[in-house]
């Protein structure tokens, strides 16, 4: 039988999960008076747990595309709450931070830093699901990885991220947006955004791409303030049709990075789009807060709290379900196997709390 452990250290407990049971050997400390994850429910481990990961939903199924030093390709299946590994990413050092959507019943990568590298590249790839195959299709005219990527009718629309040239240099970040056109295998240059951004969730709504990042930019000399990064506020929206961006200047309830659902391309319920968890400045610290922005309201709205804190994870929206896989809680040392998924309003708390 497989072991997971997982330490919560925020909430001062431990936790190990056995057999899709989760048992706590001490009271929460501090926890507020509603239950932490009030509507979560735990679903199948994910075989290989990873951070960095990209995700798309294609065919109502989430796909977990590699990782930090990772080339797996693993796909959850809500319908069955079981895993499969499909064929690995093209790069075997693996595809950390990279950046994918689905078009016309394939996946696109963009991008990513290969193995222990900082540095992000222009290659980018197609995975054809009946085939179970990657295939090399135009390299993308600037190298980047930690943006992301979204599909708007035809077109796959490349925003945001930074080059990377080095693990202790990073300030490199890319306002130049590109239209990529699968048809084509070609790529258009577009409006610029009004200002980089890093770590970002975005999607596709009503004609517009709404694009919320952890961080605007990098700085070169790190501050006792900032540990190194300009923290981001607000958001930016996209209309695709007039090739125009517009800065929402709408304070969010927190400001946070590495929040679990970036790197995904489907992370939004109806108008909602979910921003949970991640780590807050001034330094870092993890966060349990769910919240999201409501696209027709123009609004963010707080809406609970995670099971744990928990960062750099994965998400998809399948069926009305937002899934959560991967990630870890309060370190890197904290790999976590663990897959959430919410609302549940049956469930007055995930994973046994």
């Amino acid at each position: 039988m497989r072991t997971i452990t997982c330490f919560a250290r925020q909430f001062g407990a431990y936790a190990v999960v056995m057999a899709g049971a989760v048992i706590l050997n001490a009271p929460v400390a501090g926890a507020p008076s509603d239950a932490p994850g009030k509507g979560w429910k735990k679903f199948a481990d994910i075989p290989k747990p990873a951070i960095g990961m990209t995700t798309v939903v294609l065919n109502n199924k989430i796909h977990v595309l590699g990782g930090s030093e990772s080339d797996a390709h693993q796909v959850y299946d809500p319908a069955s709450n079981s895993w499969t590994l499909k064929a690995p990413l093209p790069e075997s050092e693996g595809i950390g931070w990279g950046m994918a959507a689905v078009s016309r019943g394939k996946i696109y990568l963009f991008g990513g830093g290969y193995g222990k590298q900082w540095r992000g590249d222009e290659k980018a790839w197609v995975y054809d699901p009946a085939a179970d195959k990657w295939s090399p299709i135009a390299p993308m005219p600037i190298r980047r990885m930690q943006g992301t990527v979204v599909t708007a009718g035809n077109a796959i629309y490349i925003i945001g991220g930074h080059q990377g040239t080095q693990k202790t240099s990073r300030e490199e970040e890319i306002k130049a947006t590109y239209k990529y056109d699968p048809l084509k295998n070609s790529y258009t240059r577009v409006a610029d955004m009004p200002e980089s951004g890093i770590f970002i969730v975005s999607t596709y709504y009503k004609g517009n791409i709404y694009v919320v990042p952890g961080v605007e930019r990098t700085v070169r000399k790190p501050t006792d303030a900032g540990q190194g990064y300009i923290w981001a506020d607000g958001l930016l929206k996209y209309n695709a049709a007039k090739d125009v961006w517009t800065k929402l200047n709408i304070r969010r309830p927190l400001r946070s990075t590495w929040i679990v659902t970036q790197q995904s391309s489907n992370v939004a319920i109806g108008s909602k789009l979910y921003l949970p968890g991640g780590g807050t400045p001034p330094d870092r610290r993890r966060t349990d807060l769910v919240f999201y922005y409501d696209m027709d309201q123009e609004k963010f709205v707080e809406v609970g709290r995670l099971p744990r804190v928990r960062c750099c994870a994965g998400g998809g929206v399948v069926n009305g379900k937002l899934y959560i896989v991967g990630g870890f809680y309060n370190s890197t040392g904290d790999l976590c196997s663990e897959t959430w998924a919410y609302p549940f309003p049956d469930a007055p708390s995930c994973c046994g709390k």
